[in-house]
């Protein structure tokens, strides 16, 4: 004679996930590489970032994304983490000719299937970490790109300052959309 046993079990597991991405900075040497840093800083700190005890600057942004800035290797990173709770209840039989037998088998296959809704639960927060980061990822590099822009206007300014005396200068966007800087030297 089979003997069926059940095994229910309510599952709540906090689970978490974590994502990065990683860019190169390409910082042209229009001055000297320290001053050329020194101009990047002041840019990132103007646009909120904040330098750590490390010498990295960091930001944090509304959606929880850590943006940290290396200036010795200008990388620039983009970290966030999340948690959720996986909460569900799972149902399982067993049969087997001894009660011991059944209550193993019914153990064996709720903890089967809460181990899955676990793991559905940890795949889904990972799939919503990666594509939160995705998501916001134009939008970093256009900043990161509107930044370099700001470095290298200052830059050029600073090296025609030295180069002679600015008579002119001008700077603006022209009928194409794309950021445009004159500056006319007396040497």
């Amino acid at each position: 004679m089979s003997l069926s046993y059940r095994v229910s079990l309510e599952v709540a597991e906090v689970v978490s996930a974590d994502d990065k991405t990683i860019h190169q900075l390409d910082l042209r040497d229009i001055l000297p590489e320290e001053e050329m840093r020194d101009l990047l800083r002041e840019q990132l700190v103007a646009r909120g970032f904040e330098e750590d005890e490390d010498g990295k600057l960091v930001r944090e942004q509304d959606g929880g994304e850590t943006i940290t800035v290396d200036l010795e290797t200008l990388e620039v990173s983009t970290e966030l983490a999340s948690e959720s709770e996986v909460k569900g209840k799972v149902d399982a039989w067993g049969d087997a000719e001894s009660r011991q037998s059944a209550r193993r088998q019914a153990e064996g296959s709720a903890r089967t299937q809460a181990d899955a809704l676990v793991e559905r639960g940890r795949k889904e927060t990972q799939r919503k970490v990666t594509q939160q980061l995705a998501d916001g990822e134009r939008e970093r590099i256009e900043e990161m790109n509107h930044t370099l822009q700001d470095v290298y206007a200052e830059a050029l300014k600073r090296k025609a300052g030295r180069m002679g005396e600015v008579i002119e200068q001008h700077e603006g966007v022209n009928e194409n959309g794309e950021y445009e800087l004159v500056i006319k030297v007396e040497i």
